[in-house]
C-alpha cells in the first residue's frame, strides 16, 4: 500500500476515472459474497480469503491464483481482487478488481427506535441479489491504482509493502494516500478506501485486518456499549 504516496498526478487521474476490471469468476464471486449479505449480514462483513489452485497449463506453466473480497456492511459494496502469479518465479502475471454495489431498500429495524436496515433486492427466479456497478471514485481510484502495481512484482514484494503497524495503514497515511491521488480526504472516502484496503490485505496475506480503533469505538456506541 506503500507505493499509493507515489502515485503521479496522472496516474491518479486515470485511475479515479476507471472501470472495474470484471470476470465472469469474479462477478460470480461478488453474487455469492452478496447472498451471504441477504442471509447474515455480519457473516458477509468478514467473508474474505485466500486460494491458490493450480490449472492444467503444462510443465512450467502452474499458476497461483490468490483472491480476497469484502461487502461493505455501510453501502453494500462487493470489493473483490483477483491476481495470477507464476508457481516458480512468485511473480504476479494479472490483476484485476470488480467492484460490484448490492441493490437494497431500507427499512425500519425492529425495537422501535427508529433504526433504519437494508434488505438486498433479489431476482424474482432465481433469488440471487440484484448488482449494479460501484459508482464510488474513490473505490475505483484506489482499486485501480493497486492492481496496476502488482503484475511483474513477486507477491512477498507486495506483501512487505501492505505490512503496517497493527497490520493495516495508519490514518494520516490515508489521509496522506488519498490526497496524493487528488481525493478529498472525508469520512466516507475514508471509508471506501478502508474498505478497498481490506479486500487487497485479504488477497496478499491471507487475512482481514481488523477494524480502526475510532471505526470499532463508533460501532460500540452505537451498539450502546460506550467507548
Amino acid at each position: 500500500m506503500r507505493f499509493l504516496l507515489s502515485a503521479s498526478s496522472k496516474a491518479a487521474k486515470a485511475a479515479a476515472t476507471s472501470t472495474s476490471a470484471s470476470s465472469s469468476s469474479a462477478n460470480n464471486a461478488a453474487v455469492q459474497t452478496a447472498s451471504s449479505a441477504a442471509s447474515s449480514h455480519r457473516a458477509a462483513a468478514s467473508a474474505a480469503s485466500m486460494i491458490t489452485r493450480a490449472p492444467p497449463g503444462g510443465p512450467g506453466r502452474r499458476t497461483e491464483v490468490s483472491w480476497g473480497q469484502r461487502c461493505s456492511p455501510v453501502c453494500g459494496c462487493v470489493v473483490r481482487f483477483e491476481s495470477t502469479s507464476d508457481a516458480t518465479t512468485g511473480r504476479i502475471r494479472t490483476a484485476e478488481y470488480t467492484a460490484r454495489s448490492v441493490v437494497a431498500s431500507s427499512s425500519e429495524a425492529p425495537g422501535g427506535d427508529g433504526a433504519l436496515r437494508l434488505r438486498p433486492q433479489t431476482a424474482e427466479r432465481k433469488g440471487r441479489p440484484l448488482l449494479t456497478e460501484c459508482e464510488c471514485r474513490t473505490l475505483h481510484a484506489v482499486a485501480s491504482a493497486l492492481t496496476s502495481h502488482l503484475p511483474g512484482r513477486t507477491m512477498d514484494a507486495v506483501r512487505n509493502s501492505s505490512e503496517f503497524d497493527g497490520f493495516r495503514s495508519s490514518e494520516s497515511f490515508r489521509r496522506a494516500a488519498l490526497s496524493s491521488m487528488g481525493l478529498t480526504p472525508t469520512p466516507s472516502s475514508g471509508r471506501c478506501y478502508d474498505l478497498v484496503e481490506e479486500a487487497f490485505v485479504a488477497a496478499v496475506r491471507g487475512y482481514v485486518p481488523g477494524p480502526r480503533r475510532s471505526a470499532a469505538v463508533a460501532a460500540r456506541a452505537a451498539a450502546g456499549g460506550g467507548g
